[in-house]
């Protein structure tokens, strides 16, 4: 059996006139011409390209770019576009640094517009809604594969600790506990925005490599993951 999984990461859609343009994924561009605008670009080629199919897609994170509302909410609805068009039965999205508003410029809580942008967002599923939420990550189910949909900005709440990834010693208790009680997937995936092994090239820093992540991922060994999916770095790297 094969598994294909599509992955779409680090939008940072804005409006148009922002500046400094951070994407040229802007929120309130025409379709036309197609070559100007990426999302309706990759809907064209999966069109006309019926091997482009996925059973899931997986979004590390970073829909908007520095908490843009209106970017925010085009992105998501991009990637349920896309997804429909892959003909995917499972989405899962986890949150980037640039979709929270640790800063409080326009709400009382840093989350707040993350958790009230969709009825499916991160996941489709009240039950594993409210696990993300709380505890910082959730499980998915679909067939033969599982889906670990890891949050690494719950630290966020606190602006010195907004500058880089991070997996809390709770969360890694809790994720084992969680995953000691589940029968192994034939297909097992980790979703997570920020990097959990240092990625240093093309002068890509290192300051903002996720805490605990070497613990992440001997844990993620553990249990027997085969992939671990994450985004944050705006560079294509395969590790094995």
């Amino acid at each position: 059996m094969k598994l294909r999984i599509g992955v779409l990461s680090d939008f940072h859609c804005h409006p148009e006139g922002a500046k400094p343009w951070s994407s040229l994924l802007h929120c309130d561009a025409l379709r036309k011409p197609a070559n100007k605008h990426p999302i309706e670009a990759l809907l064209q080629l999966i069109s006309k390209s019926p091997d482009i199919r996925a059973d899931a897609l997986v979004l590390p994170g970073d829909f908007a770019d520095k908490i843009d509302r209106q970017g925010f909410i085009k992105a998501w609805d991009f990637c349920l576009e896309v997804a429909g068009q892959l003909n995917c039965r499972l989405v899962a999205a986890t949150l980037g640094n640039h979709d929270v508003d640790y800063l409080k410029k326009t709400t009382r809580h840093p989350f707040q517009i993350a958790q009230d942008l969709h009825k499916a967002f991160p996941v489709s599923t009240p039950a594993e809604q409210s696990e993300y939420w709380s505890q910082g990550f959730c499980v998915l189910e679909s067939g033969e594969l599982r889906v670990l949909v890891i949050n690494s900005v719950t630290q966020y709440n606190n602006t010195d600790e907004a500058k880089r990834g991070c997996v809390t010693e709770q969360q890694l208790e809790a994720l084992r506990a969680k995953l000691e009680k589940l029968t192994p997937a034939r297909f097992q995936v980790a979703l997570m925005h920020h990097h959990p092994i240092q990625h240093e090239i093309h002068g890509l820093g290192s300051d903002d490599l996720m805490k605990n992540g070497e613990l992440l991922i001997a844990l993620l060994s553990d249990f027997k993951f085969h992939i671990a999916v994450h985004g944050h770095k705006h560079h294509p790297r395969l590790m094995y």
